[in-house]
């Protein structure tokens, strides 16, 4: 997407911004282009929010420099709360949010540092406390940006926690969890593909048919 394609965030930002919700979230940026106007700049600063919290258990070698990493992101959320923002495109893009109605809450964003944090392992080599945590709590919230209602949260976070067991081949997971959500969220559930590529390519014929429907759905609109 173009970054003139936000209204309401700086171009400068926007192009900032989209390379960082990108790199963990490909799928989900290009569905941004099926949002309303007014909540696609909201969208576009929560998946690179939640791209920086993804990607912090494989930037550190160790448990410790995790926890220093999320501490950095509650910190800047504090400051975000009293009106400043340091000098970092996804501190700057949360500040923006103020001026947008769809915005998620301080508590929002900060339970998905919470989630991360769940992510990461207590020790080197544990296994971690629930490393689909982060994913089900993201997509019900970005559901909710787009206008989903709360009675959606259930099966979304079914979902995110179903892609992630994809990791692990579990795609008749993935399936049970796509059936019950309704039309209307297939920008939001078409999307959590991600997770595919992750997988090695490999998927069940009737995932492939029930993703190749959500882009004739998206076409259509």
């Amino acid at each position: 997407m173009r970054p003139d394609r936000f209204p309401g965030l700086e171009p400068r930002l926007a192009a900032l911004l989209l390379p960082i919700a990108r790199e963990r979230f490909t799928e989900q940026v290009t569905a941004l282009a099926w949002w309303r106007d007014e909540t696609r700049a909201v969208g576009l600063v929560l998946l690179a929010f939640a791209a920086e919290i993804d990607s912090i258990p494989e930037k550190v070698s160790e448990p410790t420099l995790g926890a220093i990493r999320y501490a950095f992101w509650r910190e800047v959320l504090a400051e975000i709360a009293d009106g400043r923002a340091r000098a970092h495109p996804v501190a700057e893009g949360l500040l923006a949010l103020s001026a947008f109605n769809r915005a998620p809450s301080g508590a929002e964003l900060e339970a998905l540092v919470t989630a991360g944090e769940d992510s990461l392992p207590e020790a080197e080599g544990a296994v971690p406390k629930d490393p689909a945590a982060l994913m089900a709590a993201l997509l019900p919230l970005i559901a909710r940006t787009a206008g989903a209602k709360d009675d959606q949260d259930a099966p979304l976070a079914a979902l995110g926690r179903a892609f992630v067991a994809n990791e692990r081949d579990d795609w008749q997971a993935v399936w049970q969890a796509l059936t019950p959500l309704p039309e209307a969220l297939a920008p939001i559930a078409g999307a959590a593909r991600l997770h595919y590529r992750r997988a090695g390519g490999k998927a069940l014929p009737a995932y492939r048919q029930q993703f190749s429907l959500f882009l004739t759905t998206l076409k259509g609109r």
